[in-house]
């Protein structure tokens, strides 16, 4: 869309973009300083590593990075962040503020300013090979071979020189030099910027736009950040909505389907690109809104639908769908929370609330504000009428599918317990794990099917295996683990084991979910609306 189609045919600077340049060093001493900073709608590294180690191959090489794009305003004192590493920054006149180049301001901060812990991923410079490489920071008494310099001592002079001391007998003199070499190289290299001064915020929604819609597009949730957040000192951005169910400990939700949920509560097209010309105000007060919805979305699915946490949730359309009814209807009756509760369960059984863009218009199109109880039998009307019969099967665990998200919830349903204290697992803790969220407790060699594994914290397989020996039955069944099992298992039987284990599972996922979507109950509205109907 042009300036003029999108009402801002006259938008223009009064000044002329500054061009200027920052050696890489006084770039670093003004992000400490707080003159450079990320706004809020910048949030989040995109870059990978291998992005970070081209960054500083080029710095080194000399190789264009591309120009920076800065907006010159007044910025308050505040915290900020790069990737980890904060910055007090003190109120000042002249704050720039990035607009475009935040992943290699974000990049060379990180490397700059952070402190790893041992153990921790940094970046080094193999003076032998002339290469950039991760290594992990090592615990104290291990130390790296000296021919790698950590990049944070290569981008301060003090740091450097500490270093080259501290490794002189180990170094020979040319790699001393080429130490001394890259370290100049990086802190001089000249990356080309321009500032903005635009107090016409129209202006600046333009070259936003522009900016960040051509080559690398930013999302629709950062471009919402943008236009209708920076700026406003009391606005709520929606890092809020992400973050609304994290005091249930039910995870964070990403700015996707925050936006999601913030275009559901407002009645705003899904799948469209947002309208610049939205009112701002009211865009900020949705804000609030689509938190309190999400909150009680996240709490309905945790304490009503048995979904511990926002990983295992298996589809977006439920949360986005729930929050709009939720913004709708605050306190819904008890029998509309069983219809609802039926809903979730009949779609998640059938594997069908994918999400896809028409079937998300069509279930927040179901709910009618104003009318709970038709909203209800709408979404029951979109339900499938059985369960997918894939459901049951036990395949090797993938945490990326939806299946594999339902029978999850089905399992932690059973409250599993630890097995060396019997105490309930934070199924919260085990549910964020970044990796699966299940210990093997059969033979490592090929893939393990559901039947083979376990929600417990991760232990060396020895003492699983002889804590599963050893605990009491009340565990032993919260891991749908029979006693015939465990005979099996204790003799060595793994086949045996796992044959009556996959029996165990998968007659609880034919009750459990039975029992939460109940299939052919009287999904009729509660007598009250009947009776106004035949008034």
């Amino acid at each position: 869309m042009n300036a003029q189609g999108n009402g801002l045919a006259k938008a223009r600077l009064e000044r002329r973009p500054e061009a200027i340049t920052y050696a890489v060093d006084d770039l670093l001493l003004a992000v400490k300083d707080g003159v450079v900073r990320v706004p809020p709608f910048q949030r989040g590294m995109r870059w990978d590593a291998d992005d970070r180690v081209a960054l500083f191959d080029s710095l080194l090489r000399g190789f264009p990075i591309g120009a920076l794009l800065f907006w010159r305003r007044k910025g308050p004192a505040e915290t900020l962040r790069f990737d980890g590493v904060e910055v007090h920054a003190p109120e000042r006149t002249d704050a720039r503020y990035v607009f475009d180049g935040q992943q290699r301001i974000t990049t060379l901060a990180h490397a700059a300013l952070s402190k790893p812990a041992p153990g921790d991923r940094v970046l080094y410079y193999d003076l032998s090979k002339g290469d950039f490489e991760w290594e992990r920071l090592p615990k104290p008494g291990v130390t790296l071979p000296a021919r790698l310099v950590p990049v944070s001592a290569l981008l301060d002079t003090s740091l450097l020189t500490d270093w080259i001391v501290e490794h002189a007998t180990a170094l020979p003199p040319e790699q001393r030099a080429a130490a001394i070499d890259a370290g100049k190289r990086l802190r001089e290299y000249r990356v080309p910027g321009y500032l903005v001064d635009a107090e016409d915020e129209a202006t600046l929604r333009v070259i936003f736009e522009r900016v960040n819609r051509s080559g690398r597009r930013l999302t629709d949730a950062e471009v919402f950040q943008a236009l209708y957040v920076v700026g406003a000192r009391s606005a709520e951005g929606l890092e809020s909505v992400c973050e609304a169910a994290s005091g249930l400990s039910w995870g964070r939700i990403d700015e996707a389907i925050a936006f999601n949920v913030l275009r559901a509560v407002e009645g705003l097209p899904i799948g469209r690109a947002l309208d610049k010309d939205l009112d701002k105000d009211r865009m900020q007060r949705a804000v609030p809104r689509a938190r309190e919805a999400v909150h009680l979305a996240a709490t309905f699915l945790k304490e009503r639908c048995l979904i511990p946490h926002a990983r295992l949730l298996p589809y977006i359309l439920p949360l986005v769908t729930l929050a709009r009814f939720f913004d709708a209807f605050r306190t819904p009756s008890e029998r509309s929370l069983t219809l609802l509760r039926r809903w979730l369960w009949r779609g998640l059984s059938g594997l069908h609330l994918t999400g896809a863009t028409v079937d998300l218009r069509k279930h927040l199109n179901a709910i009618e504000h104003g009318d709970e109880d038709a909203s209800c039998q709408k979404l029951l009307a979109l339900a499938p009428g059985k369960p997918d019969e894939t459901l049951f099967d036990l395949d090797a665990p993938d945490f990326g599918t939806a299946r594999t998200k339902v029978q999850a919830c089905a399992l932690m349903a059973r409250r599993p317990r630890d097995l060396r204290s019997g105490a309930a697992i934070d199924i919260a803790a085990i549910a964020s794990d970044e990796l699966s969220p299940m210990v093997r407790v059969v033979d490592d060699r090929g893939r393990v099917d559901l039947a083979g594994r376990i929600f417990h914290v991760a232990l060396p397989r020895k003492e699983l295996v002889a804590c599963l020996l050893e605990t009491d039955d009340a565990t032993l069944s919260s891991h749908l683990v029979t006693a015939d099992a465990l005979k099996a298992f204790g003799r060595g039987d793994d086949e045996g084991f796992l044959t009556l284990r996959r029996e165990a599972i998968v007659a609880w996922l034919h009750s459990f979910t039975d029992r939460m979507a109940e299939w052919g109950a009287d999904d009729s509205p509660p007598l009250s609306a009947l009776s106004e109907e035949d008034d």
